[in-house]
């Protein structure tokens, strides 16, 4: 009888409800506003490589919209994002029509939290020794 009760008991606490999830918990989505906050470049080695905040006033949003359409904060147009597959995987690319820059980014996922993004630079941004900008979620 023992054996059956702590069976029971085990089984019910393994199982998963979803209604327990917390109602703060949210999936990463990239439409919404991202403002950078912080840098980071240089070689990764030796560790640790630290983040560096950036300035209020260096700061700038990216908007990403449903439809494909982004603006930033130091352009004044409206642009297109899309995604395309490369040798190192899928890169993430905004045209905008007031910008002779190529930019393209590889989306990093050394963070977990949804309300972080984190983009290192690729392509005609990339860095010999490596960049990344870390955004925060502001909507």
């Amino acid at each position: 009888m023992k054996k059956t009760a702590l069976i029971f008991l085990l089984a019910l606490i393994g199982c998963s409800n979803d209604d327990d999830a917390s109602p703060d918990s949210e999936s990463f989505s990239l439409i919404a506003e991202w403002e950078l906050i912080e840098t980071l470049s240089g070689k990764i080695d030796p560790l640790p490589v630290k983040w560096e905040k950036v300035n209020a006033e260096d700061r700038f949003v990216y908007v990403f919209m449903a439809d494909g359409n982004i603006s930033a904060s130091y352009l004044n147009c409206v642009g297109t994002y899309y995604f395309s597959t490369e040798n190192e995987g899928e890169v993430l690319k905004m045209d905008f029509p007031c910008s002779d820059v190529n930019y393209s980014y590889i989306i990093n996922n050394i963070l977990t939290e949804p309300k972080y993004l984190v983009l290192d630079l690729w392509g005609d941004l990339a860095r010999p020794e490596g960049a990344s900008l870390k955004f925060r979620k502001k909507s």
